[in-house]
């Protein structure tokens, strides 16, 4: 790869300054995640307020998903009109959510807020990883990027479990009315604080045009991969019920059990994340993840024998897969820096594109073998893209000053 150098200053250190920005950021993905994933628990309670079957009220995950493939269009634009602007419209999206989930009347009523909740949802995703690309220098990217990532651990542990009682003992409105609340607080703040922190000066890259012609055909490359390892955890989550249910029973207690070390290896992997990807490289930091993934997923169905020994392939499965996930994040929103926002948005669109081609997919293997077959073809398609990550994605050259930039640029 040719390159040149130019001088940057010093790789800094997080500083109170950033406190802010970070809570802010950190918030915004608490919030998307708690909107998105908090609805498979607040079904049940939708049911029972429509007077409908659960059958129908499952029927609103189409249009939330649907709408995530409006991040294609918005996350190019944040490019142009700036990534503080694009984010406040995401949250406003979902604060407008939270009210109309709230207070609509019929079920039929409610689909347009569940579409806000997926634009918004992406949206908010993509834009705070290209906005944390925009901000901190690539040395200490990891690092922040799993401190921002941390909402996905609070939110499984503690938010979704508390929207779910607040439904249940409150009534299937209260949820959505706190959700609605947070997200126009943080709506009014990032309004208030985001768009003067998240300007700053662009630093000289004299091989941004030379990176549309290595970088973005190495950028979809990649995109393809994240899309083809997307479908690895979906697949075996969406069957890891059933199969924990039929292999050691009693389903109230193991179903939660296991599902627990998801939560758990999550957490482990986002804060160990913040200590090895920049000291590892991204690019060695990724293959580690995916290697890990892989040979956890490869091990799920010999834990037959013991609960306990699938709670740790799963936790196991669930930190690997964090770890490759924000060294891979960190390493693209430094190949192409002047389009970080449409990467990002591609990223999510990968995603989407693989957990929706996943459960075809899974559920003939399912129907082959089970668990046995799902986890094993999964696993080997996890290393395969490991090993092609470790040939594909390449580190940005170093520049001097610790700055790690694409031939020289941030």
């Amino acid at each position: 790869m040719n390159s040149h150098t130019v001088e940057h200053p010093p790789a800094r250190a997080l500083t109170l300054a950033d406190a802010g920005i970070l809570a802010l950021l950190l918030g915004a993905n608490l919030t998307a995640f708690t909107s998105e994933i908090m609805m498979g628990g607040v079904y049940p309670a939708l049911a029972e307020r429509f007077g409908v079957s659960l059958e129908t009220v499952v029927l609103l995950t189409t249009p939330r998903a649907l709408a995530q493939l409006g991040v294609l269009v918005l996350g190019p634009l944040s490019d142009r009109l700036g990534r503080a602007w694009v984010l406040v419209g995401a949250l406003c999206l979902l604060a407008v959510a939270g009210w109309g989930n709230a207070w609509a009347p019929s079920l039929q009523v409610m689909v347009v807020p569940q579409a806000a909740v997926g634009l918004g949802f992406a949206t908010i995703l993509a834009c705070v990883k290209a906005l944390v690309g925009d901000r901190y220098p690539y040395a200490i990217r990891g690092r922040v990027l799993a401190i921002v990532q941390m909402g996905l651990p609070l939110t499984l542990i503690v938010l979704v479990p508390g929207m779910v009682a607040l439904a249940f003992r409150v009534n299937g409105v209260a949820p959505f009315v706190a959700m609605g609340s947070v997200a126009t607080l943080l709506a009014l703040l990032a309004a208030w604080r985001l768009p003067g922190a998240a300007h700053r000066p662009r630093l000289p890259s004299h091989s941004e045009e030379r990176s549309r012609d290595w970088a973005q055909p190495r950028v979809l490359v990649i995109l393809g991969l994240m899309l083809a390892l997307s479908m690895v955890p979906s697949a075996i989550f969406n069957f890891l019920s059933g199969w924990v249910s039929e292999t050691f029973g009693d389903p109230a207690r193991t179903v939660g059990l296991v599902i627990a070390g998801d939560g758990l290896g999550t957490l482990i992997g986002i804060s160990s994340s913040a200590v090895i990807v920049d000291r590892l490289t991204k690019r060695r930091a990724t293959v580690m993840g995916l290697a890990v993934t892989g040979v956890f997923a490869l091990l799920l169905p010999h834990t037959h024998r013991g609960l306990g020994l699938a709670f740790a392939a799963v936790a196991g499965l669930s930190a690997g897969l964090e770890v490759a996930l924000i060294a891979l994040a960190a390493l693209l929103t430094e190949l192409v820096p002047r389009a970080r926002g449409t990467v990002m948005s591609l990223w999510m669109g990968a995603q989407a594109a693989g957990g929706a081609l996943s459960p075809l997919m899974a559920a003939q293997l399912w129907r082959r073998g089970g668990m046995a077959v799902i986890a094993s073809t999964g696993g080997a398609l996890v290393l395969a893209v490991a090993v092609a990550m470790f040939l594909v994605a390449a580190e940005p050259a170093r520049a001097s000053g610790g700055e790690m930039t694409p031939g020289g640029g941030l």
